[in-house]
């Protein structure tokens, strides 16, 4: 979705809202293919007073923090880069992961949940660096 699109997800339920990041650069004359990333949240409104947004840098990640009893929930959603086998690709996931982990160190939370698109099967060398990641949260 165009980023002046994004509202329209608001629009898709009565009862939720959301938050989501645009992987489209609008400051190119000519919008050619489709980018990759583009993330969103959704949650119920009844809830919207609880939750703040963690605005990001990259359109890889999106997250929200949630205000609970046991102190603020952080939910990211992530689209990882894909493998083609290649150092760029590795280093784009290296980056992305870097990223990832620097919002977890910025945002004090209670607890986290990272779920979406990892995109690391069993052989790759995605999943050993996407296990690194996790291993220094925890």
């Amino acid at each position: 979705m165009l980023p002046d699109e994004l509202v329209l997800l608001n629009n898709l339920h009565d009862d939720f809202h959301s938050h989501a990041v645009s992987a489209v650069d609008l400051s190119k004359e000519v919008l050619i293919g489709r980018p990759f990333g583009g993330t969103a949240i959704f949650y119920r409104k009844c809830y919207a007073d609880k939750v703040h947004v963690c605005y990001t840098d990259i359109s890889r990640i999106t997250a929200i923090t949630v205000d609970s009893a046991e102190g603020p929930l952080l939910f990211i959603n992530v689209y990882m880069p894909t493998s083609y086998g290649d150092d760029d690709s590795f280093e784009s996931y290296l980056d992305c992961l870097f990223k990832l982990n620097a919002l977890i160190i910025d945002i004090s939370s209670s607890h986290i949940i990272i779920v979406g698109d990892f995109n690391c099967s069993i052989n790759s060398r995605f999943l050993v660096s996407s296990l690194i990641l996790l291993w220094r949260i925890i």
